[in-house]
Parts: C-alpha cells; structure tokens; sequence
C-alpha cells in the first residue's frame, strides 16, 4: 500500500470523484432517466482520468518549487521520478480521449477542448494571477459540458446556465488557493466572496422564477452550509491554514453544486446519484491532500 499512495495523492484522488460528479450531473441533466451506460461510463472514464492527468501534469510542472515549498510531495520526495510521473500523465489523457470516444465524436472533441485547457493551464497558465483561476474555471465549467455533450441541441437553454454558475464558483475558489501558502489576501477577499454570492444568488433566482424545482434548494442549503462557514472564517483570519481548509471544502462541496443543477431539472432523488460523489471524496481527503 504505500507504494500505491503516492501514485494517489499524485493524482489527487478525492478531487477525482467531484469531477465525476460534474460530468455525471451533466450527463444526468440532459437526459434524465434514460441512460445509455456505455456513453455514460466512457464519460465518466474521460473525466476522471484526464482530471488525474492534469494533477500530475502539473505537479511534473511544478517539481523545483515543490521541492522548496512542499517537499513531501512524491516527485520532490523522490518516491516518483519525473520521467514516470510524465508518462502516468500522458497514459491517462489518451485513456480520457479513448473514453470521450465511446460516447461519440461531439463527446470526443469536447474532451479534447478540455484536454487543451488542462495543459494550457499548467503549462502557462498557472502562473498568471488572472489567467490562473479563469483557466481552471474553463476546466471545470467544460467538464460539465462534457457530461451534456451526447445530447447536444436535446436540452433546453436554461441548461447552459449551470457552466456558467460553476465557472463562477471556481474562478472563486481557484483565486482563494493562489494565497494557500503565502497568506494574506487583500481586496482580493471582497472578489472571492462575491462570485460565491453570485454563484448562489444566480440558483435562488433561478428557484424564484420557477426556473428549476423547490428540491434543488436542499442541495443549496447544503452547500451554503458546507461551504459559506468556512469560507468566512478563511476570509476572515487570514492564513495558509484556513485558506487552505476553506479551498479543501469548496472543492469538495462541487458534487453538492453539481446535486442542485440535476435535482432543480429532474427532482431530489436523482440529484443525490450526484451528492453521493461527495462519500468516497471526504473519506479519501482525510489522509490524501486535496489540493
């Protein structure tokens, strides 16, 4: 077993299941009950392994300031060489492409989109204060689109305002982890904070207009509670460690976000098959690092 861990927190495993979550709540979304499991699991595979290979890519990328900043981390450890981690990140993107196509060409070149933020991200992205938290949030909002892609021109356009939420929420949380080890955030904060407001202010309307069902304000009673605390106090007693525990519980309150999206088209019941991601992702995040 520990040589298997640090092949896990390499990829991030808890973060694993919440892009599931996303492609699973996008596949739910715009087709409800009728499920086509070959479709559905190639998009499930996709997701998962090119997350999994964006998270190693960018710890290849990252290895030198790893080694400063945090050197238990497998490649800087020494436990996993950066040829092999570069070659793991390879394998799982053609996995990923390979299972976007089980699911059609539409699901293919989306992936492939998705593929080229991943990289773009990490090779240059990154490293810029703007360019970070928007190329993460296109990452995010696509995978999403990757989960609606099978039934493109099938779903209504209320839809496609479910991408434009999470990339709200992610730019957010993406903009919160720049500070995870230096602290001290600034007027940054009042961005931060705003964007999660949006973000749940954008579903309540859509509640108030009949947009989307009364059930789906479970969810988002759920993740306000999840996520808003924790959020306050990091914003509020600024430090690596609470913006660090206020990025983990954002992160891992997508599957609740992705819940609100199915359960206000499709009802309660079919939005907690998305909820349900959250399990395996808390359980794995209490010895494998999230972010």
């Amino acid at each position: 077993m520990g040589r298997v861990i640090p092949y896990l927190q390499l990829a991030r495993l808890p973060n694993v299941f919440t892009a599931v979550a996303d492609v699973l709540a996008g596949y739910l979304i715009v087709t409800g009950f009728q499920i086509r499991w070959t479709a559905l699991l190639g998009l499930m595979t996709a997701s998962s392994a090119i997350y999994a290979a964006g998270c190693v890519l960018n710890d290849f990328m990252d290895r030198e300031i790893d080694a400063l900043e945090r050197p238990f981390r497998p490649i800087p450890s020494g436990r996993i060489s950066p040829h092999r981690a570069f070659s793991i990140a390879l394998i799982l993107f053609s996995i990923g492409l390979f299972g976007a196509s089980l699911a059609g060409s539409g699901p293919f070149w989306i992936a492939s989109l998705l593929v080229a933020f991943v990289v773009g991200y990490d090779a240059w992205a990154k490293k810029r204060s703007v360019e970070r938290p928007l190329a993460m949030a296109l990452c995010r909002s696509t995978n999403l689109v990757l989960g609606m892609s099978p039934a493109f021109g099938q779903g209504g356009g209320v839809h496609w305002i479910f991408p434009v939420i999470t990339l709200a929420y992610v730019f957010g949380l993406t903009a919160l982890s720049r500070y995870e080890v230096s602290g001290g955030l600034g007027y940054g904060k009042w961005l931060i904070l705003t964007l999660w407001i949006l973000a749940v202010s954008a579903l309540l309307g859509m509640n108030a207009m009949g947009v989307v069902r009364n059930s789906s304000m479970i969810y988002l009673g759920i993740l306000i509670l999840w996520t808003g605390p924790v959020l306050g106090y990091g914003l509020y007693k600024v430090s690596p460690a609470h913006i660090g525990r206020a990025v983990k519980f954002l992160i891992l309150g997508i599957p609740v976000l992705d819940a609100v999206y199915v359960s206000g088209i499709h009802g309660f019941a079919m939005g907690l098959l998305v909820v349900l991601c959250l399990v395996p992702a808390w359980l794995f995040s209490r010895f494998l690092y999230v972010t």
